[in-house]
C-alpha cells in the first residue's frame, strides 16, 4: 500500500512540479519519507520514488533500542528519550555548518547551545564522533544534541547545572580544590566499566524474554540479541504461545538462524509466579518484559493517545516484571555470591536505587502513554530495576525525525551497522567516570569542557551523565566550564567514534603517558594547566 502511494505521489510531482528554466524543462520534486513495515522494501521504495523518496522501517530500529535498554540501559534510555522527544532540555537537531570549517571548530562554535556529535554528508555514511581535524564540506550537515528552541527557559530553571546541586552536596570553595591532571591515571584504555552491549568476545550470558512479539518483530528482536550477545549465550522465552506456532513465526521473512545464541522455549503465562520460578534461578544478565496481550494495542496505538488494549498489555507486563523481580530478590537473599555478582554488574551499568539489590535490568515494554506517566510519578520503577520502554513513542519519533530531515535516517541505520566480525558497532557508550579519574581518590573535580577535551583524542565526545544511584540522564549542561565533582561510580555518556576499540585503547595509553609526564613537570613547578595535555 505504501509503495503504491509513493508511485502515485511521484506521478503527481512529475505532472505538477515541472517548470521551465532558461527554456529547459526540469523536475523539482519534494523529498518524501515513507514508513515501511518490511526492511527489504526500503530499496524498492527508493527505486520507485526515482531518488526523491526514502523509506524507513522503524521495526528493526525499535527492537534494537529495546535490546539496548536491557543490555546497556543508559544507552538505550538515552536513545529512546532523544528519539521520542522525551529528553528534558535537549533534543536531536541537524543544522548546516555556517561556513567551511573543521569539526573541532564547529564543536567550539556550538558550545553555547549544544554538542556536535556527527557529520552527515550529502551521500555515504555519517561520520560519528570524528576527529577534530575532520573537514566539513559544502553539502555536509552537522548533527547536534542541542537545547530545545521552545521551553529552553523551563529547562534552565528546573535542571541543576552542577553535580553538587544534584547530589545535594555543597559546592563551597569548589574552585579552590580543583585538581587537573594530578596523580596517576587509572583508565589505561580499559573497558572494565564500559556499558557496552556484550559482544561475541565476552563470557556467555543468559537473557530472559517474557512475551511473544508479532512474527516479524520477534525475528528482529532475537536477531538484535544474537548480534550483541557472546557466543554460547542462551535466550529463554516464556509465552502462552505454542512452540509449534513460534517456530512457524520464526520461519517467516527468510527465517532466523542465530549465530551466537541458543533459543530455549518455555510455555506458560508470564504473569503467573509458578511459571516464572524456573527462570528466576537462571542468573540472567537482562530481562526483556512484554506481554502476550498486544494484538489489540497495535490497533489503537496510532489512533489514540490511550487505549484499553494497550493498558491491558501494560498491566500484564508490569505484573510479570514485579513477579519475576520478587522471585529474584528472594534468590539473591539466599545466595550471597549471586547477589555480589549482580551488585557489581549493576554498579558498572549505573543502575539506580534498586541496583543495591543486584537485579538485572528489566527492559519493560509499554504500549500506552498513560502508563509511562503513572510510573514517572510513583516508586514502582525504583522498586525493581525497571527500564520503561514506550514502543509507540519511539516508533513515532523515528518517523517524525526522518520526515523533518531525511538525513536523520542515516543515524537510525547506524544502529544496525555490523563490523566485519559480525558484531554491532554502537554510536553511543556509557562508561564509569572512575575509568578516567586522574587521581587515586574516589572523586575528582573537573569541568565538563576540560573532561571532554581530555578524552576527545580517544574517539569520545561527552554528551551526558547519570549519577550513581539515580535514574535520570542529564544531557548537554548549560555551564560547561564550571568545575564539577565526579564520582567513580557515576556514568559518563559519550558519542563514540565508530572505529575499532583498539584505536581508542592506543590513544588512551598515550593520554596516560602525557598525564604522568605533566604530573612530574608539575611537581617540579614547570606545569600549571591541563591544557598542555592536548
Amino acid at each position: 500500500m505504501v509503495l503504491s502511494v509513493v508511485l502515485a505521489v511521484q506521478a503527481l510531482e512529475i505532472n505538477d512540479f515541472m517548470s521551465t528554466q532558461d527554456g529547459e524543462t526540469s523536475l523539482q520534486a519534494a523529498p518524501m519519507v515513507a514508513e515501511l513495515r518490511r526492511p527489504e522494501h526500503v530499496r524498492t521504495c527508493r527505486m520507485l520514488g526515482g531518488g526523491a523518496a526514502q523509506g524507513i522501517c522503524p521495526s528493526p530500529i525499535v527492537e534494537n533500542i529495546w535490546v539496548l535498554c536491557a543490555l546497556a540501559p543508559t544507552v538505550g534510555q538515552l536513545l529512546a528519550e532523544l528519539i521520542s522527544f522525551q529528553s528534558e532540555g535537549s533534543d536531536l537537531q541537524i543544522r548546516k555548518s555556517p561556513k567551511l570549517q573543521t569539526f573541532g571548530e564547529a564543536s567550539a562554535n556550538a558550545e553555547t547551545f549544544g554538542i556536535a556529535i556527527a557529520v552527515i554528508p550529502l551521500t555515504g555514511e555519517l561520520a560519528f564522533a570524528p576527529d577534530d581535524a575532520h573537514v566539513i564540506k559544502k553539502d555536509d550537515d552537522i548533527l547536534y544534541i542541542a537545547h530545545k528552541t521552545s521551553g529552553d527557559r523551563v529547562a534552565k530553571e528546573h535542571l541543576p547545572n552542577s553535580l553538587e546541586a544534584l547530589r545535594g552536596v555543597s559546592a563551597m570553595a569548589a574552585t579552590d580544590v580543583v585538581h587537573k591532571g594530578e596523580g596517576k591515571y587509572k583508565g589505561e584504555g580499559k573497558r572494565r566499566g564500559s556499558q557496552m552491549p556484550v559482544t561475541s568476545g565476552g563470557e556467555a550470558a543468559v537473557v530472559v524474554v517474557l512475551g511473544w512479539r508479532q512474527s516479524v518483530e520477534m525475528i528482529m528482536l532475537l536477531s538484535a540479541l544474537d548480534d550483541r550477545l557472546p557466543l554460547g549465550s542462551t535466550v529463554h522465552i516464556l509465552s502462552i504461545r505454542r512452540v509449534e506456532d513460534r517456530e512457524v513465526d520464526l520461519s517467516h521473512e527468510g527465517g532466523l538462524t542465530p549465530a551466537h545464541v541458543t533459543l530455549v522455549h518455555h510455555v506458560g503465562d508470564v504473569t503467573r509466579r509458578a511459571t516464572l520460578e524456573s527462570l528466576a534461578s537462571l542468573k540472567p544478565v537482562a530481562v526483556l518484559v512484554a506481554s502476550d496481550d498486544e494484538e489489540g494495542s497495535h490497533e489503537d496505538k496510532r489512533n489514540e493517545d490511550s487505549g484499553s488494549a494497550g493498558q491491558l498489555a501494560d498491566s500484564a507486563a508490569l505484573t510479570a516484571c514485579a513477579a519475576l523481580g520478587e522471585l529474584m530478590k528472594h534468590i539473591h537473599t539466599d545466595n550471597e555470591d549471586m547477589a555480589a555478582a549482580g551488585k557489581e554488574r549493576a554498579r558498572k551499568l549505573g543502575l539506580g536505587t534498586s541496583g543495591r539489590l543486584g537485579l538485572p535490568p528489566f527492559a519493560t515494554q509499554l504500549m500506552d502513554s498513560s502508563t509511562l506517566r503513572i510510573l514517572s510519578r510513583g516508586p514502582i520503577a525504583e522498586l525493581l530495576q525497571m527500564v520503561p520502554f514506550h514502543r509507540s513513542a519511539v516508533e513515532v519519533g523515528i518517523i517524525t525525525l526522518s520526515a523533518m530531515s531525511p538525513k536523520m535516517i542515516r543515524l537510525f541505520t547506524s544502529l544496525l551497522v555490523k563490523r566485519s566480525n559480525g558484531t554491532i558497532t554502537e554510536p553511543f557508550i556509557a562508561e564509569l567516570a572512575g575509568d578516567f579519574n586522574p587521581l587515586d581518590t574516589k572523586q575528582f573535580w573537573e569541568s565538563w569542557h576540560d573532561l571532554d577535551r581530555r578524552l576527545r583524542p580517544t574517539g569520545r565526545i561527552l554528551v551526558g551523565f547519570r549519577l550513581h544511584g539515580q535514574n535520570q540522564i542529564h544531557l548537554n549542561p548549560h555551564e560547561k566550564h564550571k568545575p564539577m565533582l565526579w564520582g567513580d561510580n557515576d556514568l559518563l555518556i559519550f558519542a563514540r567514534h565508530m572505529g575499532e576499540v583498539g584505536r581508542n585503547r592506543a590513544v588512551l595509553n598515550n593520554v596516560k603517558e602525557k598525564m604522568l609526564h605533566i604530573t612530574s613537570m608539575r611537581s617540579a613547578g614547570l606545569s600549571n594547566t591541563m591544557g598542555e595535555l592536548l
